[in-house]
């Protein structure tokens, strides 16, 4: 029961409308957070990334399909810098559920969230019914 509370205690955000976006899906604070917590942990994906000229040229998949996971995976890509879409990433079991990295959405200006090597953090003070942005792709911060 105790693992419960606790689970409780550290949930912190959820997937809503975008304040920042129109007609996109955000993060969106569920209570009051403050700098340098840890909202949400790294997703643990598997799959493997594959050209996307191979999939396109191959017919493997339709490019309405490749689009969606390009975005569905578009923090992955933090990673892999691939800024021109040259890769997908293709997930080797069923999406059934969806992590809160898929939905957070970048900012350079406004941003409140930061990406370090075991989670996303906040940078500054968070309050609840706030959109969680994280730090634009080429001011990208860990440490």
């Amino acid at each position: 029961m105790s693992q419960i509370f606790t689970s409780l205690q550290t949930f912190y955000c959820k997937p809503g409308v975008s304040q920042k976006f129109k007609n996109k899906i955000g993060m969106i604070a569920v209570k009051e957070i403050d700098e340098n917590t840890r909202v949400m942990d790294l997703p643990l994906y598997n799959g493997q990334w594959v050209y996307t000229k191979d999939l396109k040229e191959k017919n493997i998949i339709d490019y309405s399909t490749i689009q969606s996971l390009q975005e569905l995976y578009q923090n992955k890509k933090l990673f892999m810098q691939d800024l021109n879409h040259q890769y997908t990433f293709i997930p080797s079991i069923p999406i059934r559920e969806y992590h809160g990295a898929m939905f957070i959405n970048q900012s350079k200006s406004d941003s409140n969230v930061a990406l370090r090597p075991n989670g996303y953090y906040t940078t500054k003070k968070v309050s609840r019914g706030e959109e969680l942005l994280l730090i634009s792709r080429d001011e990208i911060l860990v440490k």
